[in-house]
């Protein structure tokens, strides 16, 4: 029984660790295989494996390249006009271009820091970020120097809600903004050790300096 057992917990484990692999593995070859097909299909043409990549980066290259332009900018602008003034299409174009925006504004830094403030009432706290120190107009009608605050809502952090807190109603958590956004999305099922343990993921190769090490060491450390 106790053999049956350990293949039975050595065979969840495995599926476990198989699972993340097998999903990233399949999403990226789906999108491989979508972005390969999609410009030959625009165009009616048949082209060997790869060169429907190739040609979106190709296009994509000089599109950036034009969009850097005083003339390529005002291109851009006249289409996004005319996209934006199709009734039906310009809810879609529209929809997709905030998921686009969303998404590329990830890397940048949109927080200042990480606060914890009470939300919705007292002795009830939340993760926040700041993103805004200052607010002059709103302070001086206040009396009080007011701090703008996003809330962000589980598990989605790109909505929630902005408030104005005083400065000394903030409490600042010596938390990485990339960490705290984690943990939102995470419903709280994960804390910041537990990410950034998950986050220092071990390189491929690091079994590689095992054979670098010095036998004499290994020996003293086994003795």
């Amino acid at each position: 029984m106790k053999i049956i057992k350990q293949i039975r917990t050595n065979i969840i484990a495995g599926v476990f660790l198989i699972i993340p692999l097998l999903i990233t593995l399949l999403i990226i070859f789906k999108l491989f295989e979508w972005v390969d097909s999609a410009l030959p299909n625009v165009l009616g043409v048949q082209w060997a494996t790869g060169l429907g990549v190739t040609a979106t980066l190709f296009i994509a290259y000089f599109t950036g390249i034009l969009a850097k332009n005083y003339f390529g900018k005002k291109l851009i602008d006249t289409a996004n006009a005319i996209m934006c003034n199709i009734p039906v299409l310009n809810k879609i174009y529209l929809g997709v271009q905030q998921i686009v925006d969303t998404v590329s504004l990830q890397n940048k830094k949109l927080f200042d820091r990480v606060v914890l403030v009470q939300y919705p009432k007292e002795n009830c706290y939340c993760i926040a970020f700041v993103t805004s120190n200052v607010n002059k107009d709103l302070s001086n009608k206040t009396g009080k120097k007011l701090i703008a605050v996003f809330i962000p809502t589980t598990p989605n952090p790109t909505s929630g809600f902005l408030l104005y807190y005083p400065q000394e109603e903030v409490i600042d958590l010596d938390m990485p903004v990339e960490v705290a956004i984690k943990r939102v999305m995470s419903a709280g099922l994960l804390n910041g050790e537990q990410i950034l343990q998950k986050a220092s993921v071990p390189k491929p190769w690091e079994w590689a300096d095992f054979f670098k090490r010095d036998p004499d060491t290994i020996l003293r450390k086994r003795s």
